[in-house]
Formats: C-alpha cells, structure tokens, sequence
C-alpha cells in the first residue's frame, strides 16, 4: 500500500514537471510570437516612411520638371525679344 502511494506521488510529481514544461514552452511561443508581431509592425512603419518618400521625391521631382519649363519660357522670352530687336535695327 505504501508503495502505491509512492508511485502515486512519483507519478504526481512527473505530471506536475510535464505541466511546468508545457507551461514554458507555451510562454516561449507567445515571447516569440510578440516578437513577430513586433517586427511586423517595424516593417509596415518602414514601408510607409518608404511610400512618404516616394511622394515626396515624386513632387520635388514635379517641381524640378515645373522650373524647367519655366526657364525654357524665359529662355523662349528672351530669344523673341532679342528678335525683335534686331527686327528693329534693320528697320531703321
């Protein structure tokens, strides 16, 4: 009887030491899956400082293009201007 009651305890104390080590690894899987979850949320931060900047380079871009033309217009400006001044020389 005695020794039932030993084996019954030795089998409690098993039990209770599997049950530790589920609980462990249970913690160890949420530590790891908080883990993932936070480098998901790094990497959709990243991507949208990429897209920010994708915009911003597109209008600076825009702006540069706008500048352009707008040179070009002066540019067009002073070659007529310079025409008619020479239009003006050969007429008088």
């Amino acid at each position: 009887m005695d020794c039932d009651h030993r084996i019954m305890e030795s089998e409690h104390h098993i039990m209770e030491s599997e049950h530790h080590i589920i609980d462990e690894k249970h913690r160890k899987i949420e530590s790891e899956h908080r883990k993932l979850e936070s480098g998901h949320h790094i990497i959709e931060s990243e991507h949208h400082i990429m897209e920010s900047e994708h915009r911003i380079v597109e209008s600076e871009h825009h702006i540069l293009e706008s500048e352009h033309r707008i040179i070009e217009s002066k540019h067009r400006k002073i070659e007529i201007e310079h025409h008619i001044i020479e239009i003006k020389h050969h007429i008088m």
